[in-house]
């Protein structure tokens, strides 16, 4: 949590205090969706345990494809209205303009990325379900810090504070190949 989340907010820093409250914002906003996430991630994991104990590969993978989908169309479908509507959520928290504008950025940003999170999310139950949570761990330490800082930090070289926001989506990308590889190497 805190430690993680310091150096992206160190890097955000560099565009003032606004910008990190922006960037908090906007996740504050984005809970919304990942709450049902996580339901989903905490109630496939033992799905998957018990269904692995028993050698029923069939119903493991049926399971996952249920979560999955049922991830995408929940995550699709919040996701489309704070992408269409983020000031509505974002009033809440009573902003001010600048604040508010650069958390519209940050959200419209992050939510392409949410069919990768609920893909990285939801394989990574399956991994700590079949008893190899150190794949799920890699993938989300790959996808949260490595991946996150390092955008974070090229977009704050290369592009102007309008586009630091897309390191979001970009972090999440390379952890889906990482994590089908992982899936691979399983016996």
């Amino acid at each position: 949590g805190g430690r993680v989340q310091a150096v992206p907010n160190s890097i955000l820093m560099n565009y003032g205090h606004r910008a990190v409250s922006a960037w908090m914002l906007g996740m504050r906003v984005e809970d919304l969706a990942f709450n049902f996430l996580f339901g989903l991630y905490l109630a496939l994991i033992p799905y998957v345990a018990y269904n692995y104990g028993r050698r029923d590969l069939d119903r493991i993978t049926a399971g996952l494809r249920s979560a999955l989908l049922l991830g995408m169309i929940l995550m699709g479908s919040i996701g489309t209205v704070i992408y269409v509507w983020p000031r509505l959520f974002l009033g809440i928290f009573h902003p001010s303009q600048e604040t508010a504008e650069m958390a519209v950025r940050a959200i419209r940003a992050s939510v392409p990325s949410y069919p990768c999170s609920v893909f990285l999310i939801l394989v990574g139950a399956f991994f700590v379900g079949i008893g190899q949570a150190l794949y799920g761990t890699i993938v989300q330490i790959l996808r949260s810090i490595v991946f996150r800082i390092s955008t974070a930090w090229l977009f704050f070289l290369w592009f102007a504070p309008r586009y630091i926001w897309w390191f979001q989506f970009l972090a999440g990308l390379p952890g889906t190949p990482v994590a089908l590889a992982l899936v691979a190497l399983l016996p």
